[in-house]
Parts: C-alpha cells; structure tokens; sequence
C-alpha cells in the first residue's frame, strides 16, 4: 500500500465516488475497512451511503474509529448472518483521529 500511496497522492482518492457496498459468502472477511492512519489520504469512503453485509461469519468490526466520523453521508447499514459481529466502530485500538 505504501508504494501505491507514492504514485497516486495526487489523485483523488481510492473509492471516493462509491456510495453503496455489498459484500455478501466471504466467509474470510474480519474488517469491511481497516488502514493504517498513513493510508487515510489515498482510500476514503466519505460519500458511501449504504453498507450491506451477509453470510461474512469472521467478520468482527465494520469501521475504525476515524473512518466512521468521515462517514456523513451513511444512511443505512444492514448487517445479516455475520456471527462473529463483535463490533461495529472497531474500538479495541487506540487510533490517532485526524
């Protein structure tokens, strides 16, 4: 990622139009969005309005803490057959929030 970082600090950020996720069977999956802090200015999901997860049963948080505050635009979450769900805003790391 930190090479990736380099040659797109001028572009717009990763994902920054997308605005409906569905991530559905990855039965893999811990964290829907989980970066570094140094990462922040390449990937964003600012605009995203919709997240729908199923059937992701390893799946333990959704967001990190500063991710989830850039969040405004969010209307709607929904979170079905994820077992392992423990939480939602992954609170278990203290995060520099920027």
């Amino acid at each position: 990622m930190d090479k990736f970082s380099e040659k797109v600090k001028c572009q717009t950020p990763l994902c920054s139009n997308l605005t409906i996720l569905e991530l559905y069977s990855l039965p893999k999956l811990e964290s829907v969005w989980k970066l570094e802090p140094s990462h922040h200015a390449i990937a964003s999901l600012t605009r995203l309005k919709v997240l729908r997860t199923v059937h992701c049963n390893k799946l333990k948080t959704i967001f990190s803490p500063c991710l989830a505050l850039s969040m405004l635009h969010l209307q709607g979450l929904n979170i079905r057959h994820c077992d392992g769900l423990e939480q939602v805003i992954d609170f278990g790391k203290e995060e520099e929030i920027i």
